[in-house]
């Protein structure tokens, strides 16, 4: 687990790619972030100790992997993923190519879906507490 909430000098990606080279003939990566319309490249935005930054990780961003890698995608857009050949499969994603993923002061809904956190009103829209997009499994 990394956390890019306060200052640190690493990117997101450079975290992932080290865990990627990890000789471990599976993985499981979790990822939540802004995710991208036209394409669904997840945006990642921090600060170091100088200055705010920004990194994209894309299907090529698994280019390199060592071993199987399967993705859990909480962001928009995660769904144009799954038609992305790559070193890596799609376990799921928050939402399909077109759909917005929605969450609030607790976390993504379909994050607190998966963990057993949000089972009531799955259909209905975000407002109402609901999921307000359509996963992928």
């Amino acid at each position: 687990v990394e956390d890019f909430c306060h200052p640190r000098e690493d990117s997101p990606l450079e975290v992932l790619q080290r865990f990627l080279d990890h000789p471990a003939r599976s993985k499981l990566v979790y990822l939540s972030a802004h995710g991208e319309p036209r394409d669904g490249r997840l945006r990642f935005s921090w600060s170091d100790s100088q200055r705010s930054r920004g990194v994209d990780v894309t299907p090529l961003s698994f280019g390199r992997a060592v071993g199987v890698v399967g993705l859990l995608l909480q962001s928009c857009y995660s769904g144009k993923w799954w038609d992305c050949a790559g070193r890596y499969f799609v376990v799921g994603t928050a939402g399909q190519g077109n759909e917005r993923a929605w969450g609030g002061e607790r976390g993504g809904a379909w994050t607190r879906w998966l963990v057993g956190d949000l089972t009531n009103h799955l259909a209905a829209p975000p407002e109402q507490g609901g999921m307000g997009s359509t996963p992928r499994m």
